[in-house]
Order: structure tokens, then sequence, then C-alpha cells
């Protein structure tokens, strides 16, 4: 029972009451308080708070003079002659019985006692393991697999004043053997199951609160899926502008998925409607986690606009892929405004709002002539910059930038019409509202576009550290494309988060895909072969038209049809870019003829 050599202090006694209480604090102090005062029928009812331990007798221990010196008490406990009055100290070391850890525990006790001063308080450690709890994809209306939390409480004081909360208690329901304490050294489960009530991603936080500032949350997650075939097509609809009649429009492709339970049989694909075309991937049956594809294309037989169905049916499925085309006469001039209505929202009055721009395209068959602007409301609406000459060629385009000034508070708008030929004109809607202040955006960031020449691929990121690690060569073989645009940081009124994802189902290429959607980003979380990483930014989205909110810009996203054997989308406010990809056999994608993503601030 000796202490060993290097444990042993130096016989000090006269300076040990000089030590501070908040220096020395080696050993438990409640503790000692309960081995000093601790006997057992083996002493003889002595404890080492008996007067036989204390005094300056020949056999006396002086045992309170240890007060934060234990190697004093262990000297006293050592030196007992046996069979002599001293074994009254053998009998407590051996009977009580004290090891190294309790002499240090009564030589803190002592040391708070001579002060005086009561024990210091003892705090709890209280956590959770694991911190979270995801329950991955169930079928709504059944209840998941149970998960266990366990709650300890390391530290040596009790957890006291608990509390528990439930931020989603009827989808991911919690039974627990936790009470309002836990004692130190103690732990208690938490088990939980997850319930959805309808298809989606859910989440829930529980949290465990105490006194003492105690405050553990712990996150529940989980996706609700419909039982049985779930079969949807991204996007709904395709949209082909303007096409010569007697030519073919480049194709769009739509993806079918079944993000059910079960597969989808029975399934029939309808032939396609009159002036469009189509070729399939699809088959009979879609099985549960599986997609296909259909490309349409549009091939205009006559002048006019076209609006059909596509039907999609199978058993208990009925989908309708909405076909917009317009047909135009060889020969005939047609000019079109993109965006077909400009909406500026709201501008302070006695401010211009950012400019925003008009491109005119002729995509008829002849040159439009005789062109001229005519502004109803030219003092609000004001256009400048314009490219546009008296002659447009066929095929060819002009720009103009129109920003709006409200001289009032109140809704205003124009018509800005284009004329040409004879008596022919496109009208462009304006709209906007003068207002008298608005809180300021929150804060911007610059999403930066790499290039992989060996992967041809292209990738857009505003995330700081990612793009050090790009430019220095980090992340190996990407460069800058010198293309660039702005993202929000943070949200505010109007904006969306940008889901970010990333696969490499694709190997060995890998890649990315950003989509402000909501619908879109539940429908990717569903494919297992896409990572959901985060909510990377935030961003204003266009109408279903394509038209962006006044003060921003149209980002288009185009996607590669699945060229090089791995899928990837360029993202971009170049029109001009986003004109050559579609020359190497890219496809639009987005709102409006020409497929805008979203839209980004000045």
């Amino acid at each position: 029972m000796k202490r060993p050599p290097s444990l042993v202090l130096a016989l000090l006694t006269p300076f040990v009451l000089g030590w501070s209480a908040v220096s020395y604090a080696t050993g438990n102090c409640q503790n000692g308080k309960t081995l000093y005062n601790k006997s057992t029928a083996a002493t003889n009812g002595l404890s080492c708070s008996n007067a036989s331990c204390h005094g300056a007798g020949v056999n006396l221990h002086s045992i309170q003079n240890a007060a934060g010196n234990p190697s004093l008490i262990d000297q006293a406990l050592d030196n007992a002659p046996p069979g002599g009055p001293d074994m009254v100290a053998t009998n407590l070391r051996v009977n009580l019985p004290l090891n190294s850890s309790d002499i240090d525990d009564l030589a803190t006790y002592i040391f708070y006692a001579t002060i005086p001063q009561a024990c210091p308080a003892v705090a709890p450690s209280v956590s959770a393991s694991p911190s979270s709890a995801s329950f991955g994809n169930v079928n709504v209306g059944s209840t998941s697999a149970t998960q266990i939390i366990t709650v300890f409480n390391t530290g040596a004081g009790n957890a006291t004043g608990l509390s528990y909360a439930n931020s989603n208690a009827a989808e991911f329901p919690v039974v627990k053997t936790c009470g309002a304490s836990i004692a130190a050294g103690a732990n208690c489960a938490i088990t939980v199951s997850y319930k959805p009530s309808a298809a989606g991603a859910d989440s829930a936080t529980y949290t465990i609160t105490g006194t003492g500032g105690i405050n553990i949350p712990i996150t529940l997650s989980g996706n609700g899926v419909v039982p049985g075939p779930n079969v949807s097509a991204s996007p709904a609809s395709a949209s082909f502008g303007s096409v010569t009649v007697g030519s073919t429009s480049s194709g769009q492709t739509i993806t079918i998925s079944n993000t059910g339970t079960a597969a989808a049989t029975g399934m029939t694909y309808a032939a396609p409607p009159t002036h469009f075309g189509s070729a399939s991937t699809c088959t009979a049956t879609l099985n549960a986690g599986a997609t296909c594809t259909i490309t349409f294309t549009f091939s205009p037989t006559a002048a006019g606009t076209f609006t059909p169905n596509y039907t999609i049916t199978g058993t208990g499925i009925n989908l309708a892929i909405a076909l917009s085309g317009t047909g135009v006469a060889a020969g005939v001039a047609s000019l079109q405004g993109s965006p077909p209505v400009l909406s500026f929202g709201n501008v302070t009055v006695g401010q211009t709002s950012a400019a925003v721009a008009l491109t005119i395209t002729n995509s008829g068959g002849a040159a439009a002539s005789g062109i001229a602007f005519s502004n109803s409301n030219p003092s609000e609406f004001l256009v400048s910059g314009s490219t546009c000459g008296v002659t447009l060629n066929a095929g060819g385009s002009c720009a103009l930038n129109v920003a709006y000034m409200p001289s009032a508070p109140g809704a205003d708008s124009a018509t800005l019409t284009i004329n040409y030929g004879s008596g022919a004109a496109l009208p462009i809607s304006l709209s906007g509202t003068g207002v008298t202040g608005s809180p300021p955006p929150p804060a911007t960031a610059t999403a930066i576009e790499y290039y992989h020449q060996a992967f041809d691929h292209y990738f857009i990121t505003a995330i700081a550290d990612e793009i050090t690690k790009l430019d220095n060569g980090t992340f190996v073989g990407w460069a800058r494309t010198g293309k660039s645009f702005k993202v929000y940081t943070s949200t505010a009124s109007g904006l969306n988060p940008v889901c970010r994802f990333f696969s490499t189902a694709f190997a060995p290429k890998s890649s990315h895909f950003y989509t402000p959607l909501p619908a879109e980003c539940t429908v990717v979380k569903a494919n297992p072969n896409w990572m959901f990483e985060d909510e990377v930014f935030f961003i204003a989205v266009p109408t279903v038209d394509g038209t962006c909110p006044a003060g921003t810009s149209p980002v288009y996203r185009v996607y590669n049809n699945g060229q090089g054997a791995a899928p990837n989308h360029r993202y971009t406010t170049d029109l001009a870019v986003r004109t050559a990809m579609l020359a190497l056999g890219w496809i639009p994608e987005g709102y409006g003829p020409i497929g805008v993503i979203m839209c980004a601030p000045p």
C-alpha cells in the first residue's frame, strides 16, 4: 500500500496551510469527506475523524495536519508499529480499506475543511452518441426500425433539471428511459423511429437541455416514399420556340423516373403528336429507382403554334408531357424577344433599376426590314445601348438595354413595340412598381467557372476554400475559363437555396449538379446515383416564361446530353456561350424558350 517515491512529498507541514483552494484540486473532495467519517467493525468504530488520530501524543498521528499533503497520511499509516497502540492506524488502512486514490481524496477534503471552505461543486458532462439518426427511405404510413441514442453523464456531478423537446414528434416518435436527472457516470437510452406521413424529406431536432447550460441537439432525418411505383417526368414539358416549316429542331430529352418502391408495369408510350418526333429508351417495365429517356424533336409541316400533350400510361400511372412549338413559314421574318416580358419588380422612386438586356432575334426565313421602336412610357422605362439597325437578317440578333425609373409610388407599365416589315410587330410588355424604400440585399459572392480538359467537364463554385484548391492545383486538372457570375451568400425574400449534388456513378469521371428548384432538388435526392452535398448559395429564380426579376441577369443551364459517358451541366450568363454549347450538341434546360434556370445578382 506504499505510494511510489514520485508521489512522496517533502514534509513541509508548516507551509501546507498557505496553499490556496483554487490551486489545489488533485483529489475528490466529496469522496474524501465520506472517507474521513467512514468506520467499520474491524476498526472498532474508529475513523480518520476520530480523536485517537489527532493530537501531539506519541501514539497519535495528527491526520488533520496532512491538509493537502497525502504523503503525510501515507507516512503515518506506514510507520504504525505492529501490535502496538498505533495499530488503530494500520486497522484504518487495511480495514476501511484505503488505497492511494483514497488518501489523495482525504488530503484534499482535510485541506478544504481546514481553510475552512466547503468542497467545490462538481459538474456533470452530458453527451449523446450517436448525435444524429438517419432513417433513409421509409414507406409512407409505415414505421422504420428503431435506432437507439445513448445519453452519457461522464462528469463528476449529477446532471439535473433535464428536459426533452422534439420538433417533429408526429413523424419521429421517441421512447426514452431518461428522466429529469442522470447520475454521475450513468447513462440512459432514447429510442427513435421514423413514421412518414407524406412523400418527401423530413427532419427534426430532438433537444436535451438541463441545469448549468446543458444543451444537446440530436438531428433526425428520413425520406418518405410512396409504396409502389411513383413515376414522374423531368422536365415536365419541352418548348421548341419557332422553327422554320420543313426543318427539324434540335432534340430535347425528358427523363422518366420511378422513385417509388416497386416496378411500374404495363407502361405504354403514345405515338408522337403531329409535327413532333420522339426517340425513347423506355420499355413496358420501369423498375424501382430506374430511369429512362424520351428525346423529342419539332418538325413543323405548317405555320402556326402547336401545343399537344404526349401521354404515358401504366398500371395506376397517367403522365402528360406538354410539348409546344411554332412553325414559321420559310421566307418570312419573325422577330422574338428574350426575355419576352420585362418585370422590374420594386424600385425606389427617383432611382434607376439595373438595366436588363433585351435580345431581339429573327427566327424567320427572311430579313426583317423597316425596324422601328416605339415606347408608350419613355419617361419611366428607359431604352439605351441599342445595336439594332433598320434591317435584321434571318437568324440574326441584336440587343438593347431597358431600365426602370419610377417617378411616383405605385404600379407602372408600358409596351415597347418593335415594328417591322409590312405591318408586323413584336410587343414587349414592361412593368414595375415604384416604392419608397426597401431593405438592402444580402451579401454576394462570385461563382467561378472551371474546365477539366481530360474530362471535358465544366464546374462552378463560390466556396473560397474550393476556389483556392482549384487555383493552386490541389484538385488536379482544373483551370479557370474566365467566366463567372454573382450569387447571394444568405437568404432573403424572393431567393431560393441552391442544392448541390455530386456523383461518382460515372467513374472514372465525376459530376456536380446544381438546382434552385425545390421539386427538382427533391427528385435528385431520391436518386441513389447522386449524393446531396449542401445548399451552397442562394439566388432568385425566373418565372415560368423565363423572366428574371428586375436587376438580375438570367443564368442559362445547358446539358451535355450524356456525351462522354458522363453527365455534365454548364451554367452561364453569357448568351454567346449558350449558343456555342448548343452547336456542340448540348441541350437547354430551365424556364422559357431558351432555358433560364436562375437569376444572378448584379
